[in-house]
């Protein structure tokens, strides 16, 4: 679970993001499924069937960057993978600095195009159906 606190005072708005980490490992299970139909007595066979990868907590860290600068006028909080797509959330969001072509000046616009970006790298990597089965999803913040 992170913590992450805003608070806007007269001089600005004060960003705070816990540090710890939990590093998790994934295992697939894949099982040859053998049962009868109830209603008519039928022996059902479904060899190799493989079930949704099962992510568990294998390690802690008490160093992660969860918040991040943005284009040194936003600044960007994460939770949940510290990787996607094999690279650092940190790396992901330079990257999605980098290519960023115009001036962006409101909260709803960067939301937007962070959305848009990780929802991508998500697809890429192969498990937007499970976040779309399971949980929902979408920048927070935004005003």
């Amino acid at each position: 679970m992170t913590l992450a606190v805003s608070i806007r005072v007269p001089d600005g708005v004060v960003l705070a993001v816990d540090s710890l980490t939990t590093v998790r490992g994934t295992m697939q299970i894949e099982a040859n499924i053998e049962t009868t139909c109830k209603h008519c007595g039928k022996k059902l066979s479904i060899p190799n069937f493989k079930l949704p990868p099962v992510n568990f907590p294998s390690s802690t860290s008490m160093f992660a960057q969860k918040l991040f600068p943005l284009k040194s006028v936003f600044s960007v909080g994460s939770f949940g993978s510290a990787t996607i797509n094999k690279r650092s959330i940190y790396s992901q969001i330079k990257r999605f600095e980098r290519h960023l072509q115009d001036e962006i000046t409101s909260v709803d616009e960067i939301a937007q195009r962070l959305e848009d970006y990780f929802m991508q790298e998500l697809e890429q990597e192969g498990i937007m159906g499970y976040l779309r089965l399971y949980c929902q999803w979408g920048p927070r913040g935004s005003s």
